[in-house]
């Protein structure tokens, strides 16, 4: 674990393939650190206490299905499709 001191408005950059994440101190209270968090889209950014419930379930048309091209079969005789 890397432990870092900043103070008010300093910024941690997290480099990442996808883009840079960026942490910024907004506020520091007595026992608070209030942060905020840059990141890509498609990155999820959570409290850890929400990080470990189940994912939520993907919305309808989110992730299309693709055709089955080649026309493979299931064991009753049905389509099986790519997802």
């Amino acid at each position: 674990m890397l432990v870092l001191t900043r103070k008010t408005n300093q910024r941690v950059v997290i480099e990442t393939p996808g883009g840079d994440i960026v942490v910024t101190v907004t506020a520091i209270r007595t026992g608070v650190c209030r942060l905020g968090v840059e990141a890509p889209r498609g990155y999820r950014i959570l409290r850890q206490e929400l990080a470990r419930r189940d994912p939520p379930p993907a919305r309808a048309g989110r992730f299309p299905k693709v055709a089955n091209p080649s026309g493979s079969r299931g064991p009753g005789g049905e389509p099986i499709d790519a997802a």
